[in-house]
């Protein structure tokens, strides 16, 4: 029996009872020259690495591939190992247990190229191009009113400088309604704008349109105050405008960069 195939069936014991038959040496042993009667050797090889206590730092994430010599030298020293035999042994053990330890690698890209389905909610292709931009709208025009709520939280006192200038002239509850109305339309508007120009360049997958929803509502939240702070109650609209069109965009070329380094 070739190496390759002891290989396999420690992968295949491994699958079959769990990393919990690393806890007791003498039965994966016993189970291991049962499965391969013709190649003894091999199997006391990864018995060794095993009993030396490497297969269960391995587990807690001491025992990296970039450590294979090193512990294979510890074992020609302190096992009688040959040094090839113990570095296949832990070549081998790494090989078998990284699938259980560090499962299945994640691909945020494949997300972000997941295609939202023709027939989602049975709805025509103009119809979802619509929901799209209402979601991306939506999302900027919370980020707008992010103001107005601050300001409704807050009250008469405790406003930062920019909102309590811009709001002077307003008392009780047209204070902080005139700002959610302001960054509202603006970040909607702002919103759909920025959707508008991204989506052509890759068409609506899920991760495009959640990045694109983030960063519009980021982008009008912070749009909003800009346009306070420079222009007091008038620079609000455009502020959330400007800001949630960006953000919208911006989100989609990250989306777009995450894509490209994964794909």
């Amino acid at each position: 029996m070739s190496r390759e195939s002891v290989a396999d069936e420690l992968g295949r014991l491994l699958a079959a009872e769990g990393l919990g038959i690393t806890a007791t040496p003498q039965m994966f042993a016993t189970l291991m020259r049962r499965a391969c009667p013709d190649d003894g050797a091999s199997v006391d090889a990864l018995e060794k690495v095993l009993a030396a206590g490497i297969v269960s730092a391995m587990q807690e994430g001491n025992g990296g591939r970039d450590h294979v010599p090193v512990l294979a030298d510890r074992l020609v020293q302190t096992a009688g190992m040959s040094e090839p035999d113990a570095q296949w042994a832990i070549e081998t053990w790494w090989r078998a247990i990284r699938p259980a330890t560090e499962g299945p690698a994640k691909d945020w890209s494949a997300w972000n190229r997941l295609e939202i389905p023709e027939s989602a909610g049975g709805m025509s292709t103009t119809r979802r191009s619509i929901v799209h931009l209402i979601f991306v709208g939506v999302a900027a025009a919370m980020g707008g009113a992010l103001w107005g709520v601050y300001a409704l939280s807050r009250g008469e006192a405790g406003l930062i400088k920019p909102v309590a200038d811009a709001l002077e002239d307003f008392k009780g509850w047209a204070r902080p309604m005139v700002l959610i109305a302001l960054g509202g339309v603006g970040g909607f508007g702002g919103g759909i704008l920025g959707w508008m120009g991204g989506s052509a360049r890759g068409g609506a997958t899920f991760g495009r349109l959640g990045f694109a929803a983030t960063g519009a509502f980021i982008g009008a939240a912070a749009g909003g105050l800009v346009g306070l702070v420079l222009f007091g109650l008038p620079g609000m609209m455009p502020g959330a405008l400007v800001g949630g069109a960006l953000g919208a965009f911006l989100g989609l070329l990250v989306a777009d960069n995450m894509t490209g380094q994964n794909g």
